[in-house]
């Protein structure tokens, strides 16, 4: 994606909010767990063992990919009425919020779901929090 983006320069082709979570994405990729964003988050992975705080990053990163695969989908108009909405977790929220997205809008919530019957996103690693 960084290719893509950067190199063969389709990045000027992507939406305002794909390109804040791309670019907010690819940063949690790389940097250290203290330079992670939202603050918050990088205060609770640096509170934990580096062995359990890794494996935790790993899990985020899978949903922030997620939530960037949901955001290019949307952009598309790729979404079909049959899609499964997970309920965004807190700390996706944070990270929603510090890339200037509303996690209360379309494509993270379906205005024809509600909440009671949406699943909770997917944690690989065990430890994130509801």
């Amino acid at each position: 994606m960084t290719r893509w983006y950067h190199d063969d320069a389709n990045g000027i082709f992507i939406s305002v909010r794909a390109r804040n979570l791309f670019l907010a994405y690819q940063h949690n990729l790389i940097c250290s767990i203290s330079d992670m964003q939202p603050g918050i988050l990088a205060d609770q992975l640096s509170a934990m063992p580096i062995v359990d705080a890794e494996r935790r990053r790993g899990c985020i990163n899978y949903r922030h990919a997620n939530l960037l695969r949901n955001q290019l989908k949307d952009d598309l108009v790729l979404h079909s009425g049959f899609v499964i909405y997970y309920k965004v977790r807190s700390d996706d929220r944070a990270f929603l919020r510090s890339c200037g997205l509303s996690p209360w809008r379309h494509p993270w919530r379906s205005y024809r779901l509600s909440w009671r019957n949406a699943k909770t996103s997917v944690c690989v690693c065990g430890m994130c929090p509801l």
